[in-house]
């Protein structure tokens, strides 16, 4: 387990609070993936809006490939009455399938 540190300080931007957090590689990442990096995952919690995004950085001297899926929960009362809006337009890959 690693632990994050605070690279950006909660403040209020636009009407939303945005906070920034890092992970870098270290002796424990490196035994299971010997790559250098540093991981940068932003937060921006707004009305009625979350907004994150993660962005990695190759720090080392050596290339690499790096996949990642962010998992969020949210408790909602009846996931049948559960949209997800936004999305008209955007590209979808299924890696599970190899295609679109």
């Amino acid at each position: 387990i690693s632990s994050w540190k605070v690279a950006k300080e909660p403040t209020i931007e636009s009407g939303s609070a945005v906070a920034a957090f890092e992970l870098e590689d270290n002796e424990q990442t490196r035994a299971m993936w010997n790559s250098r990096f540093k991981l940068t995952y932003t937060v921006t919690v707004g009305d009625h809006r979350l907004e994150t995004n993660l962005d990695i950085t190759n720090t080392g001297d050596a290339p690499f490939d790096f996949t990642t899926l962010l998992h969020t929960y949210f408790h909602v009362d009846d996931v049948a009455k559960t949209t997800v809006d936004g999305l008209k337009g955007c590209k979808l890959f299924d890696k599970e399938i190899g295609r679109a």
